[in-house]
């Protein structure tokens, strides 16, 4: 499952490059939501890949359960930013308070040893806090990916994480 999908590239690539796998991609943007099930028409995948919208979990059926989920959630959990509009929502959760929901919804939605895959960054977050969210959820994690951009506001560039995390 991609939650967040935006335009549907990760679902995309996931069902170009993945062998027998149907993917659900989701979002909370029904623009998002359109715009991704053109791409995945475009690329002929409408038979793999399901693009519906959901808020986090609302829209996916109670009995839904995936190997793997991929939630490429907001970076910052700046409180100082208000989560107005899809834009802000895609880039600011206050307190992490999303991400804790989204954690606490893939519990009903990941089989068993099944994975959840996030994205985080040490720069633009706060690494601590939501280390104490992933465990207080009853999740492992670690780092299985890591990039480093350059930036002009980081003199050692922005570091984006790749996480895994695995229900204790």
């Amino acid at each position: 499952m991609d939650m967040g999908t935006g335009a549907g590239i990760l679902a995309i690539f996931t069902a170009l490059y993945s062998s027998s796998v149907n993917v659900d991609a989701v979002d909370i943007n029904p623009q998002a939501v359109e715009n991704a099930k053109t791409n995945v028409l475009r690329f002929g995948l409408g038979n793999i890949v399901d693009v519906y919208y959901s808020n986090l979990f609302s829209g996916v059926p109670f009995k839904k359960r995936f190997d793997t989920i991929l939630f490429n959630q907001p970076l910052t959990s700046d409180s100082r930013f208000a989560a107005n509009g899809s834009l802000e929502m895609s880039v600011f959760d206050p307190g992490y308070q999303t991400f804790r929901r989204f954690l606490q919804g893939a519990h009903y939605h990941l089989t068993k040893g099944g994975r959840l895959l996030v994205g985080a960054s040490p720069n633009i977050g706060n690494p601590r806090l939501l280390s104490k969210i992933i465990r207080g959820e009853g999740y492992d994690s670690r780092i299985v990916g890591r990039n480093v951009e350059p930036s002009n506001q980081w003199d050692s560039g922005i570091e984006y994480r790749l996480l895994e995390l695995r229900e204790k």
